[in-house]
């Protein structure tokens, strides 16, 4: 196993991150410090690592298919990791006091 840790993080939808391998990683993730993260992956030779899809990421936070389409994919990605699950408000909401 091998790890990388973000050299640079894009910054624009256009833009390409870089990272650097090799070295010892952080064991907790920073927020941003300037231009780079101290975001950290393990990566096994031979094993291809991607990138979920808005719609991938719209279906784990309960929402349906395109739920947040026809907007640039960056405000796509940021609105499903500002949501609150669907079912976990609605398994909270269960547990509420009927009046």
């Amino acid at each position: 196993m091998e790890w990388f840790t973000k050299a640079k993080r894009a910054q624009t939808n256009t833009d390409d991150e870089s990272w650097v391998s090799g070295g010892v990683s952080p064991t907790l993730n920073a927020f941003d410090n300037g231009d780079v993260r101290a975001t950290v992956i393990a990566v096994s030779p031979g094993v291809n690592v991607r990138r979920l899809t808005p719609v991938e990421c719209e279906r784990l936070q309960g929402f349906p298919d395109d739920w947040t389409g026809g907007q640039p994919e960056s405000h796509r990605y940021r609105q499903m990791g500002n949501a609150v699950t669907v079912n976990v408000v609605e398994y909270l909401g269960s547990l509420l006091p009927k009046t």
